[in-house]
């Protein structure tokens, strides 16, 4: 987005400076490091969302538009990223129950032979 665009998106919300605590100027948006700053990233009302936006490269918006659209569909449907459906967790259970499955009858199968051979060798 260019500064022109930039401008059409803030001029109409423009308002005297308040007593803020946050700091909402140019220079505090680090998009590579906004991860690190979280805490004090606050959008409190339209006009941060269009300054933030506005410092956003076109990749990085395209990035966080597809973010959130994400999360309003997940919402939407009344499940979270992340969580399973029952048929999900019933093949992960399946697949990761197998080896365990197959683990303990070769274990079980060795032990009983192995128990065979210590008897007889013991007993002759």
């Amino acid at each position: 987005m260019g500064s022109k665009s930039c401008l059409r998106l803030i001029l109409p919300y423009i308002r005297p400076p308040s007593r803020r605590t946050t700091v909402t100027s140019a220079a505090s948006y680090s998009t590579s490091g906004a991860i690190n700053n979280l805490d004090t990233l606050r959008i409190v009302d339209e006009m941060d969302a269009r300054t933030i936006a506005c410092h956003l490269e076109p990749r990085e918006r395209k990035l966080l538009a597809a973010a959130l659209r994400e999360l309003h569909e997940a919402k939407k449907l009344g499940t979270k990223k992340g969580s399973l459906s029952r048929k999900q967790m019933k093949k992960l259970f399946i697949v990761n129950a197998t080896p365990f499955v197959g683990f303990g009858i070769l274990d079980n199968m060795i032990m009983i032979f192995a128990g065979e051979y210590i008897d007889q060798v013991r007993t002759s």
